[in-house]
């Protein structure tokens, strides 16, 4: 996902960031703007940008499923929360292989939507912290002339 640098905005602490692959999908598509700000309160469901763990620079966009202090599980391809199967409109395609992750406090357990294009998410690296999490408050579609 590529930055765009604005410094008004980044003042009010207001980022924007452009889509660049199809892991959110249907919800964002390549070339979609965010707006984002800082996120005060996780809650599941919010989508959410952040520096990948692992490649400091890279931003990665996610959907929150899990919140601090929870189990989140994959289990026979459904997504558990606390053992109790998660309402989970939003996510498509298997999650991968089993596993179960405890979610520590002040962190979240986030995935892509379209779970089967990619393991970059907590199932690659698990939990991440609340506190480098960005909001997406709203989304400007991409227009159907700028389809490649």
């Amino acid at each position: 996902m590529a930055r765009t640098p604005h410094r008004l905005l980044a003042l009010a602490g207001v980022q924007l960031f452009q889509v660049a692959e199809e892991s959110m999908g249907p919800a964002l598509k390549p070339g979609d703007g965010l707006v984002t700000v800082r996120l005060w309160l996780p809650r599941r469901g919010r989508i959410v940008v952040f520096d990948h763990p692992d490649r400091p620079g890279f931003a990665l966009v996610k959907r929150i499923v899990g919140l601090p202090g929870e189990r989140v599980a994959i289990v026979a391809g459904a997504l558990r929360v606390d053992d109790v199967a998660l309402s989970n409109p939003w996510g498509r395609g298997h999650p991968g292989r089993d596993g179960t992750w405890d979610v520590p406090p002040h962190q979240v357990f986030v995935l892509s939507d379209a779970r089967e294009l990619t393991r970059a998410d907590s199932r690659e690296f698990g939990p991440i912290a609340v506190s480098g999490l960005r909001r997406v408050v709203h989304v400007s579609r991409r227009s159907p002339s700028a389809a490649t």
